[in-house]
Protein backbone atom coordinates (compact mmCIF):
# COMPACT_ATOMS: atom_id res chain seq x y z
CA UNK A 1 0.00 0.00 0.00
CA UNK A 2 1.12 3.19 -1.17
CA UNK A 3 0.64 6.51 0.19
CA UNK A 4 2.56 10.37 -0.14
CA UNK A 5 2.20 11.97 2.76
CA UNK A 6 2.55 15.60 1.75
CA UNK A 7 3.01 18.99 3.68
CA UNK A 8 -1.06 19.94 4.39
CA UNK A 9 -1.88 23.56 5.13
CA UNK A 10 -5.08 23.24 6.76
CA UNK A 11 -6.65 20.84 3.51
CA UNK A 12 -10.30 19.91 3.79
CA UNK A 13 -11.34 16.79 2.54
CA UNK A 14 -15.12 16.04 1.81
CA UNK A 15 -16.34 12.77 1.66
CA UNK A 16 -19.40 11.54 -0.12
CA UNK A 17 -22.33 10.42 2.59
CA UNK A 18 -21.20 6.58 1.58
CA UNK A 19 -21.85 5.70 5.67
CA UNK A 20 -25.82 6.53 4.55
CA UNK A 21 -25.67 4.49 1.36
CA UNK A 22 -25.11 0.43 2.25
CA UNK A 23 -25.18 -1.62 5.12
CA UNK A 24 -22.77 -3.74 3.42
CA UNK A 25 -18.77 -4.02 3.35
CA UNK A 26 -17.72 -1.17 1.40
CA UNK A 27 -14.35 -0.20 -0.15
CA UNK A 28 -13.22 2.24 -1.89
CA UNK A 29 -12.00 1.55 -5.82
CA UNK A 30 -8.39 0.92 -5.99
CA UNK A 31 -8.43 -0.91 -2.49
CA UNK A 32 -8.61 -4.09 -1.42
CA UNK A 33 -9.02 -5.14 2.57
CA UNK A 34 -8.68 -8.26 3.11
CA UNK A 35 -8.63 -10.46 6.49
CA UNK A 36 -5.36 -12.46 7.45
CA UNK A 37 -6.70 -13.72 10.67
CA UNK A 38 -9.55 -14.46 12.54
CA UNK A 39 -10.01 -15.60 16.46
CA UNK A 40 -12.35 -16.56 18.53
CA UNK A 41 -11.22 -15.89 22.01
CA UNK A 42 -13.33 -18.66 23.29
CA UNK A 43 -11.41 -21.27 21.68
CA UNK A 44 -8.29 -20.75 24.00
CA UNK A 45 -9.94 -20.78 27.92
CA UNK A 46 -13.34 -20.80 29.74
CA UNK A 47 -14.75 -16.52 29.87
CA UNK A 48 -14.60 -14.83 33.40
CA UNK A 49 -18.23 -15.25 33.46
CA UNK A 50 -21.50 -15.36 30.88
CA UNK A 51 -24.55 -13.58 30.68
CA UNK A 52 -27.35 -13.48 28.66
CA UNK A 53 -28.69 -11.05 25.67
CA UNK A 54 -31.41 -11.26 23.39
CA UNK A 55 -29.71 -13.52 20.52
CA UNK A 56 -28.94 -16.35 23.84
CA UNK A 57 -25.23 -16.67 26.38
CA UNK A 58 -22.77 -14.01 26.11
CA UNK A 59 -18.95 -14.41 27.45
CA UNK A 60 -17.79 -11.94 29.10
CA UNK A 61 -13.87 -11.29 28.51
CA UNK A 62 -11.01 -8.33 28.31
CA UNK A 63 -9.18 -8.41 25.14
CA UNK A 64 -7.28 -5.97 23.55
CA UNK A 65 -4.88 -5.70 20.42
CA UNK A 66 -1.08 -4.78 19.46
CA UNK A 67 1.44 -4.36 17.22
CA UNK A 68 4.61 -5.15 18.46
CA UNK A 69 8.21 -3.99 16.83
CA UNK A 70 10.46 -7.06 15.62
CA UNK A 71 13.29 -7.82 13.88
CA UNK A 72 11.60 -8.54 11.75
CA UNK A 73 8.81 -5.79 11.32
CA UNK A 74 6.04 -5.61 13.37
CA UNK A 75 3.89 -8.63 14.22
CA UNK A 76 0.34 -8.86 15.71
CA UNK A 77 -0.53 -9.92 18.94
CA UNK A 78 -3.78 -10.55 20.93
CA UNK A 79 -4.11 -10.29 24.74
CA UNK A 80 -6.96 -11.93 26.10
CA UNK A 81 -8.10 -12.32 30.04
CA UNK A 82 -10.52 -15.31 30.73
CA UNK A 83 -11.26 -16.79 33.64
CA UNK A 84 -7.99 -17.92 35.45
CA UNK A 85 -5.20 -16.65 32.65
CA UNK A 86 -4.32 -14.58 30.25
CA UNK A 87 -4.03 -16.34 27.07
CA UNK A 88 -0.86 -14.75 24.82
CA UNK A 89 -1.41 -14.56 20.76
CA UNK A 90 1.40 -13.36 18.66
CA UNK A 91 1.81 -13.82 15.11
CA UNK A 92 4.01 -16.80 13.71
CA UNK A 93 4.83 -17.51 17.52
CA UNK A 94 2.62 -20.47 19.70
CA UNK A 95 -0.01 -19.60 21.66
CA UNK A 96 1.54 -18.74 25.38
CA UNK A 97 -0.53 -18.81 28.51
CA UNK A 98 -0.05 -17.15 31.59
CA UNK A 99 -1.38 -18.59 34.92
CA UNK A 100 -3.19 -15.64 37.35
CA UNK A 101 -2.86 -15.36 40.86
CA UNK A 102 -6.02 -13.86 41.34
CA UNK A 103 -9.55 -14.13 40.29
CA UNK A 104 -10.02 -11.94 37.47
CA UNK A 105 -12.13 -9.56 36.93
CA UNK A 106 -10.87 -6.55 34.57
CA UNK A 107 -7.61 -5.38 32.89
CA UNK A 108 -5.77 -2.29 32.21
CA UNK A 109 -3.01 -2.60 29.39
CA UNK A 110 0.46 -0.48 28.83
CA UNK A 111 0.02 1.26 24.92
CA UNK A 112 2.89 -0.77 24.09
CA UNK A 113 1.26 -4.36 25.03
CA UNK A 114 3.92 -5.41 27.24
CA UNK A 115 2.17 -5.28 30.69
CA UNK A 116 -1.06 -5.19 32.57
CA UNK A 117 -2.65 -5.04 35.69
CA UNK A 118 -5.21 -7.66 36.63
CA UNK A 119 -7.93 -6.40 39.05
CA UNK A 120 -9.15 -9.30 40.72
CA UNK A 121 -11.75 -9.95 43.23
CA UNK A 122 -12.41 -7.76 46.09
CA UNK A 123 -11.28 -8.99 49.67
CA UNK A 124 -13.50 -6.61 51.99
CA UNK A 125 -15.93 -4.02 50.79
CA UNK A 126 -17.04 -3.23 54.39
CA UNK A 127 -17.36 0.55 55.87
CA UNK A 128 -16.36 1.82 52.47
CA UNK A 129 -13.37 -0.57 52.17
CA UNK A 130 -12.00 -1.54 48.61
CA UNK A 131 -9.28 -3.82 49.21
CA UNK A 132 -8.61 -6.38 46.45
CA UNK A 133 -6.56 -8.73 45.03
CA UNK A 134 -4.52 -7.75 41.89
CA UNK A 135 -1.91 -9.34 40.11
CA UNK A 136 0.92 -6.78 38.06
CA UNK A 137 2.12 -9.00 34.61
CA UNK A 138 4.92 -8.86 32.59
CA UNK A 139 3.64 -10.04 28.95
CA UNK A 140 7.24 -10.58 27.39
CA UNK A 141 8.48 -12.71 30.10
CA UNK A 142 5.04 -14.42 31.70
CA UNK A 143 6.20 -13.32 35.21
CA UNK A 144 3.32 -12.11 37.60
CA UNK A 145 3.33 -10.33 40.85
CA UNK A 146 0.99 -9.43 43.51
CA UNK A 147 0.40 -5.57 43.68
CA UNK A 148 0.36 -5.42 46.94
CA UNK A 149 -0.10 -1.81 47.91
CA UNK A 150 -4.20 -2.75 46.81
CA UNK A 151 -4.22 -5.06 49.89
CA UNK A 152 -2.52 -2.52 51.87
CA UNK A 153 -5.27 0.39 52.02
CA UNK A 154 -9.06 0.32 50.97
CA UNK A 155 -9.04 3.06 48.07
CA UNK A 156 -11.00 2.86 45.18
CA UNK A 157 -8.51 3.82 42.76
CA UNK A 158 -7.84 4.65 38.71
CA UNK A 159 -4.82 3.03 37.30
CA UNK A 160 -2.49 4.23 34.61
CA UNK A 161 0.29 1.35 33.60
CA UNK A 162 3.51 2.71 31.68
CA UNK A 163 5.05 1.16 28.55
CA UNK A 164 8.10 0.35 31.51
CA UNK A 165 5.62 -1.40 33.74
CA UNK A 166 5.28 1.55 36.09
CA UNK A 167 1.82 2.28 37.64
CA UNK A 168 0.12 5.19 37.93
CA UNK A 169 -2.42 5.15 40.51
CA UNK A 170 -5.18 7.77 42.00
CA UNK A 171 -7.31 7.39 44.66
CA UNK A 172 -10.94 8.58 45.26
CA UNK A 173 -10.91 9.54 48.78
CA UNK A 174 -11.14 12.65 50.59
CA UNK A 175 -7.24 13.60 49.91
CA UNK A 176 -7.40 12.64 46.56
CA UNK A 177 -3.75 11.26 46.56
CA UNK A 178 -1.82 10.50 43.27
CA UNK A 179 0.97 7.74 43.78
CA UNK A 180 3.28 6.08 41.31
CA UNK A 181 5.07 2.94 41.69
CA UNK A 182 8.35 2.17 39.85
CA UNK A 183 8.98 -1.09 37.47
CA UNK A 184 9.62 -2.89 40.57
CA UNK A 185 6.26 -1.70 42.28
CA UNK A 186 8.03 0.49 44.89
CA UNK A 187 6.12 3.26 45.86
CA UNK A 188 8.31 6.27 44.75
CA UNK A 189 5.84 9.20 46.03
CA UNK A 190 2.37 9.77 46.87
CA UNK A 191 1.35 13.20 47.27
CA UNK A 192 -2.00 15.28 47.76
CA UNK A 193 -4.10 16.68 44.55
CA UNK A 194 -7.13 18.58 44.64
CA UNK A 195 -8.73 16.59 42.04
CA UNK A 196 -12.72 15.59 42.17
CA UNK A 197 -13.86 12.08 40.63
CA UNK A 198 -15.49 12.75 37.62
CA UNK A 199 -12.32 15.07 36.64
CA UNK A 200 -10.79 14.88 33.42
CA UNK A 201 -6.89 13.22 32.87
CA UNK A 202 -3.64 11.67 30.56
CA UNK A 203 -0.57 10.64 31.16
CA UNK A 204 2.23 9.59 28.46
CA UNK A 205 2.74 5.88 28.29
CA UNK A 206 6.69 6.40 28.88
CA UNK A 207 5.59 6.92 32.15
CA UNK A 208 7.23 10.74 32.44
CA UNK A 209 3.84 12.65 33.04
CA UNK A 210 0.32 12.94 34.34
CA UNK A 211 -2.07 15.25 33.53
CA UNK A 212 -5.24 16.15 35.54
CA UNK A 213 -7.64 19.03 35.67
CA UNK A 214 -8.52 19.92 39.37
CA UNK A 215 -10.99 21.37 40.84
CA UNK A 216 -11.02 25.29 39.39
CA UNK A 217 -10.64 24.30 36.46
CA UNK A 218 -6.41 23.91 36.97
CA UNK A 219 -5.00 22.20 34.49
CA UNK A 220 -1.98 20.63 36.47
CA UNK A 221 1.44 18.24 35.31
CA UNK A 222 3.27 16.53 37.44
CA UNK A 223 6.36 14.27 36.61
CA UNK A 224 7.14 11.09 38.04
CA UNK A 225 8.71 12.32 40.85
CA UNK A 226 5.63 13.90 41.91
CA UNK A 227 6.54 17.16 41.21
CA UNK A 228 4.43 19.83 39.75
CA UNK A 229 5.49 21.10 36.52
CA UNK A 230 3.26 23.56 35.51
CA UNK A 231 -0.38 24.63 36.00
CA UNK A 232 -2.58 26.82 33.52
CA UNK A 233 -6.47 27.96 35.01
CA UNK A 234 -8.48 27.32 32.28
CA UNK A 235 -11.94 28.64 31.08
CA UNK A 236 -14.40 27.50 33.55
CA UNK A 237 -17.10 27.28 30.59
CA UNK A 238 -15.01 24.50 29.16
CA UNK A 239 -16.20 20.71 28.45
CA UNK A 240 -13.37 19.02 28.06
CA UNK A 241 -11.87 15.59 27.12
CA UNK A 242 -9.58 13.41 28.29
CA UNK A 243 -6.28 14.66 27.79
CA UNK A 244 -4.17 13.63 24.40
CA UNK A 245 -0.36 12.85 25.41
CA UNK A 246 2.21 11.16 23.38
CA UNK A 247 4.38 8.34 24.54
CA UNK A 248 6.96 10.70 24.88
CA UNK A 249 5.05 13.31 27.41
CA UNK A 250 5.97 16.16 24.73
CA UNK A 251 3.04 16.87 23.34
CA UNK A 252 -0.62 17.69 25.22
CA UNK A 253 -4.08 18.36 23.50
CA UNK A 254 -6.50 19.45 25.14
CA UNK A 255 -10.04 19.31 23.30
CA UNK A 256 -13.43 21.33 24.30
CA UNK A 257 -15.99 22.63 22.39
CA UNK A 258 -13.92 25.74 21.79
CA UNK A 259 -11.44 23.42 19.50
CA UNK A 260 -8.42 22.50 20.57
CA UNK A 261 -5.19 23.28 22.33
CA UNK A 262 -1.66 21.92 22.06
CA UNK A 263 0.56 22.63 24.31
CA UNK A 264 4.10 21.46 25.27
CA UNK A 265 3.42 18.38 28.06
CA UNK A 266 6.72 19.46 30.03
CA UNK A 267 6.79 23.45 30.14
CA UNK A 268 3.17 24.45 29.42
CA UNK A 269 4.04 26.82 26.35
CA UNK A 270 1.27 26.13 23.95
CA UNK A 271 2.64 25.58 20.76
CA UNK A 272 -0.62 25.93 18.48
CA UNK A 273 -4.52 26.57 18.85
CA UNK A 274 -7.42 25.65 16.72
CA UNK A 275 -10.81 26.95 17.10
CA UNK A 276 -13.22 26.00 14.55
CA UNK A 277 -15.90 23.87 16.15
CA UNK A 278 -16.72 21.81 19.02
CA UNK A 279 -14.19 18.60 19.43
CA UNK A 280 -13.93 15.55 22.08
CA UNK A 281 -11.55 12.37 22.66
CA UNK A 282 -8.20 13.05 21.02
CA UNK A 283 -6.06 9.92 20.55
CA UNK A 284 -2.64 9.72 19.90
CA UNK A 285 -0.79 7.07 17.89
CA UNK A 286 1.08 4.77 19.69
CA UNK A 287 4.36 6.25 19.51
CA UNK A 288 5.44 9.12 17.43
CA UNK A 289 3.24 12.56 17.51
CA UNK A 290 0.49 11.94 15.09
CA UNK A 291 -3.30 12.13 16.30
CA UNK A 292 -6.94 12.57 15.55
CA UNK A 293 -9.93 13.82 17.28
CA UNK A 294 -13.47 13.92 16.57
CA UNK A 295 -15.01 17.11 15.13
CA UNK A 296 -19.42 16.79 16.49
CA UNK A 297 -20.72 18.69 13.81
CA UNK A 298 -17.63 18.05 10.73
CA UNK A 299 -16.08 14.74 10.94
CA UNK A 300 -12.60 13.91 11.85
CA UNK A 301 -9.59 16.38 12.14
CA UNK A 302 -6.03 14.93 12.66
CA UNK A 303 -2.37 15.78 12.19
CA UNK A 304 0.80 13.47 11.45
CA UNK A 305 3.20 15.90 13.71
CA UNK A 306 0.88 17.18 16.59
CA UNK A 307 3.63 20.28 17.05
CA UNK A 308 2.79 21.42 13.88
CA UNK A 309 -0.09 23.90 13.34
CA UNK A 310 0.05 23.32 9.45
CA UNK A 311 -0.24 19.37 9.31
CA UNK A 312 -3.45 19.28 9.46
CA UNK A 313 -6.51 17.21 7.69
CA UNK A 314 -9.99 18.79 8.64
CA UNK A 315 -12.13 16.10 6.99
CA UNK A 316 -15.87 16.38 6.54
CA UNK A 317 -18.24 13.82 5.25
CA UNK A 318 -22.11 14.09 5.37
CA UNK A 319 -24.10 11.46 7.73
CA UNK A 320 -27.66 11.66 8.70
CA UNK A 321 -28.29 7.79 10.12
CA UNK A 322 -24.72 7.13 11.54
CA UNK A 323 -22.21 9.18 13.66
CA UNK A 324 -19.31 10.39 11.74
CA UNK A 325 -16.97 7.62 13.74
CA UNK A 326 -14.58 8.47 16.58
CA UNK A 327 -10.93 7.47 16.57
CA UNK A 328 -9.79 4.70 18.38
CA UNK A 329 -6.61 3.88 16.68
CA UNK A 330 -4.10 6.13 15.19
CA UNK A 331 -0.95 5.18 12.87
CA UNK A 332 2.36 6.83 12.54
CA UNK A 333 1.51 8.16 9.48
CA UNK A 334 -2.13 9.61 10.20
CA UNK A 335 -4.10 6.58 9.11
CA UNK A 336 -7.01 6.19 11.15
CA UNK A 337 -9.45 3.18 12.78
CA UNK A 338 -12.92 5.00 13.17
CA UNK A 339 -16.02 3.66 15.54
CA UNK A 340 -19.16 5.14 14.25
CA UNK A 341 -22.55 4.26 16.13
CA UNK A 342 -26.22 3.76 14.28
CA UNK A 343 -28.61 6.90 14.77
CA UNK A 344 -32.18 6.58 15.91
CA UNK A 345 -34.89 6.76 14.21
CA UNK A 346 -33.67 4.56 11.36
CA UNK A 347 -32.34 2.04 13.18
CA UNK A 348 -33.74 2.80 16.81
CA UNK A 349 -30.36 0.61 18.30
CA UNK A 350 -27.69 2.65 19.45
CA UNK A 351 -25.47 -0.54 19.76
CA UNK A 352 -25.20 -1.19 16.47
CA UNK A 353 -21.39 -0.15 14.74
CA UNK A 354 -19.49 0.10 11.88
CA UNK A 355 -15.59 0.85 11.62
CA UNK A 356 -14.49 3.04 9.59
CA UNK A 357 -10.60 3.08 8.06
CA UNK A 358 -9.14 6.80 6.66
CA UNK A 359 -5.69 7.07 4.77
CA UNK A 360 -2.75 9.50 5.66
CA UNK A 361 -5.09 11.95 2.86
CA UNK A 362 -8.38 11.68 5.02
CA UNK A 363 -10.26 9.65 2.63
CA UNK A 364 -12.73 7.03 3.71
CA UNK A 365 -11.04 3.94 2.58
CA UNK A 366 -13.03 0.95 4.07
CA UNK A 367 -16.40 0.41 6.14
CA UNK A 368 -17.12 -2.37 7.76
CA UNK A 369 -20.97 -4.22 8.00
CA UNK A 370 -23.12 -2.95 10.70
CA UNK A 371 -22.30 -5.43 14.13
CA UNK A 372 -24.11 -5.13 17.72
CA UNK A 373 -21.92 -4.80 21.01
CA UNK A 374 -25.38 -5.76 22.58
CA UNK A 375 -26.49 -9.53 21.26
CA UNK A 376 -23.31 -10.47 19.97
CA UNK A 377 -21.08 -13.53 21.54
CA UNK A 378 -18.80 -11.74 23.38
CA UNK A 379 -19.11 -9.06 25.33
CA UNK A 380 -15.34 -6.91 26.01
CA UNK A 381 -16.45 -4.77 29.41
CA UNK A 382 -13.74 -6.16 31.21
CA UNK A 383 -11.21 -4.17 29.46
CA UNK A 384 -10.50 -1.71 32.46
CA UNK A 385 -8.65 1.52 30.86
CA UNK A 386 -9.43 4.78 30.70
CA UNK A 387 -7.70 6.01 27.70
CA UNK A 388 -9.69 6.32 24.49
CA UNK A 389 -7.42 4.22 22.40
CA UNK A 390 -7.19 1.28 24.70
CA UNK A 391 -11.19 0.63 25.40
CA UNK A 392 -12.19 -1.76 22.29
CA UNK A 393 -9.85 -3.83 21.46
CA UNK A 394 -8.85 -1.81 18.25
CA UNK A 395 -5.51 -1.44 17.39
CA UNK A 396 -3.14 -0.08 14.08
CA UNK A 397 0.35 -0.82 12.75
CA UNK A 398 2.62 2.10 12.68
CA UNK A 399 2.24 2.52 9.14
CA UNK A 400 -1.48 1.99 8.58
CA UNK A 401 -1.07 -1.72 6.65
CA UNK A 402 -3.03 -3.27 8.82
CA UNK A 403 -5.57 -3.28 11.99
CA UNK A 404 -7.34 -5.15 14.32
CA UNK A 405 -10.74 -4.89 15.15
CA UNK A 406 -13.47 -6.93 16.76
CA UNK A 407 -17.24 -7.58 15.76
CA UNK A 408 -17.60 -8.80 19.14
CA UNK A 409 -18.11 -12.44 17.74
CA UNK A 410 -14.56 -12.69 16.42
CA UNK A 411 -11.42 -10.63 16.20
CA UNK A 412 -9.91 -10.09 12.99
CA UNK A 413 -6.28 -8.74 11.47
CA UNK A 414 -7.11 -7.09 8.33
CA UNK A 415 -4.87 -6.03 5.89
CA UNK A 416 -4.89 -2.58 3.55
CA UNK A 417 -3.83 -3.34 0.43
CA UNK A 418 -3.48 -1.07 -3.39
CA UNK A 419 -3.77 2.86 -3.51
CA UNK A 420 -1.27 4.73 -5.19
CA UNK A 421 0.77 8.14 -4.89
CA UNK A 422 -1.08 11.10 -5.39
Amino acid sequence: MLFMLVALMGITVTQPGILDQTDEEWTAPGYRVVEEVSINPLDYGEPISWGENCNGPTASIGCQAFFMPTENGEKWRIIMLLKDKLVILQEDEEPRDIPLTCSPLGIIYSRNGRFALVLGRYIDSRRGMYAREADVVNIETGGVRTFEALKNTGWPSMFFVNDDGSIYRWSTTTENPLEYYDPDLNLAFSRETNVGWGSRFGHASGGSIIVFLEAGNILTVYDRAGTLLWEKELDVTLQISPFMVSADGTVLIMSARTGLKCFDGFTGDLFWEWTDCHTVAPVPSVSGHAWAVSMTTKGLLFGVDAVSRELLIDMHYPAETWKRGAPTAVANNGACILRSTSLRPRYQNNHLRKIIYTSTEGAIIWISTPFSTASSLLNHSRCNNSEMELRFGINIQSDGERFIYSDYTTVRIMRVEGGGEE
